[in-house]
């Protein structure tokens, strides 16, 4: 015998809306992990969890993106020898300065959630939005 999908979704959100503050959601959902923006988008009602979640995806989006570019345009090189791996250096210092960037303004969106002072990231949700109003059609 198995439950509704969607009595299991309910249970779920009721079950985090009594053990976990919203603003702690908030911030959990903030963090670098990639893919935890997909749990407000399936079970959250709170605004500021929703905005963790929009704002997770958005980094996460553009951080794989960045990281996509650039090991693209590295792979289109035809350098050889010395030049290869000094290029090579470069993309991992690029890399790492990214995963770095993405890191760091992770854990700074969710420490602002954690204490409650949600921060003004105005061009992350700016450019959520404007991605929706762009592929939603």
């Amino acid at each position: 015998m198995s439950i509704h999908p969607g009595l299991q979704i309910e249970a779920l959100r009721k079950w985090l809306e009594r053990s976990i503050e919203s603003a702690h959601r908030a911030a959990c959902y903030s963090l670098p992990l990639l893919a935890l923006w997909i749990i407000p988008f399936a079970v959250e009602r709170d605004e500021a969890c929703l905005r963790a979640g929009r704002r997770s995806l958005t980094l996460a989006a553009a951080f794989l993106i960045a990281i996509s570019l650039l090991y693209a345009i590295r792979s289109m090189s035809s350098v050889t020898g010395t030049a290869a791996l000094v290029l090579d250096w470069v993309a991992f210092g690029i890399h790492s300065a990214l995963a770095l960037a993405y890191a760091g303004v992770s854990f700074w969106l969710a420490y602002r959630e954690w204490h409650g002072r949600a921060a003004s990231a105005i061009w992350i949700d700016r450019s959520y939005f404007w991605a929706e109003e762009r592929f939603s059609r």
